[in-house]
């Protein structure tokens, strides 16, 4: 078909021929079932057979598109994991050097806290933060379980108990106390 097209460019038969051909390598990239990248070579060859194939050049758009933003996505993720490997070399730093709480800023008990707002389920964040409740013989406490990300603190678990216990009490005895009392004529 190439052959005739080119020696007739208005030969209808050439021309439609050629349209079958890159038809077939659009069905063939969009029913195939591989990475983004073998299917762009796919449509790269029907375009080199029709290049002003508009489904094949509209297809070949869209997923240079999707693989633009799986290349965002990749490195986005790259990122996070390097930033998260950082901190949490700088909160073993800061364990080692018994900057568990304080100075402000720079402890470890921040930095895993940090780590825990990117990555909720970091478990050597988590574990991290019992190494400081252990140092100070303190408990890792759940304090809101439904925030975003939930929120722990290393306090002493029996006074945390003893003071929602004293809460609940004072709320108690704030509530107003409603007497009816009966008249009788």
């Amino acid at each position: 078909y190439q052959e005739v097209f080119a020696i007739e460019p208005d030969n209808l038969l050439a021309r439609a021929g050629l349209q079958q051909v890159a038809d077939k390598y659009m069905q063939l990239a969009n029913t195939q079932q591989g990475s983004l990248s073998q299917r762009l070579s796919v449509i790269n060859q029907g375009l080199t057979t029709f290049p002003d194939h508009q489904g094949l050049l509209a297809l070949k758009k869209e997923l240079n598109k999707k693989k633009l933003a799986q290349q965002r996505e990749f490195e986005v993720k790259r990122a996070l994991k390097q930033k998260i490997e950082e901190l949490l070399k700088k909160a073993e730093l800061q364990l080692a050097t018994l900057r568990l709480t304080t100075p402000t800023n720079d402890n470890a008990y921040e930095t895993y806290q940090k780590i825990l707002t990117i990555a909720p389920d970091n478990e050597q964040a988590q574990a991290g933060l019992i190494k400081i409740a252990d140092q100070y013989e303190l408990d890792l406490v759940e304090i809101s379980p439904n925030a975003d990300p939930p929120v722990c603190k290393v306090i002493d678990y029996q006074k945390f108990l003893y003071q929602q216990k004293k809460k609940q009490k004072e709320l108690k005895a704030k509530a107003t106390k409603i007497v009816v009392k009966e008249l009788r004529f």
